[in-house]
């Protein structure tokens, strides 16, 4: 899987961390895709997301990794500071 897929399986979904809904269960419903799919991805990949590319990589990739393990991101997000 490549960055695009994720996108495309997740939508916009990484707009709701800037904006969070803070109706009944919305937020939840809004970022269920990336809860979803975060567990499937390979660290590597995620950790390649934080590091590099633009800040929706970079937001989607720290939300994938708080949704693993996050201490085992902790060099990623190191790197993109």
């Amino acid at each position: 899987m490549i960055v695009e897929d994720i996108f495309d399986r997740t939508g916009q979904a990484y707009l709701c961390m800037i904006h969070p809904a803070r109706k009944g269960n919305v937020y939840r419903q809004e970022i269920a895709p990336v809860l979803r799919l975060s567990a499937s991805l390979p660290d590597e990949l995620v950790s390649s997301m934080i590091a590099g590319g633009g800040w929706r990589e970079r937001l989607l990739g720290v939300c994938m990794g708080m949704a693993k393990r996050p201490v085992s991101f902790l060099e990623p997000m190191l790197r993109s500071l």
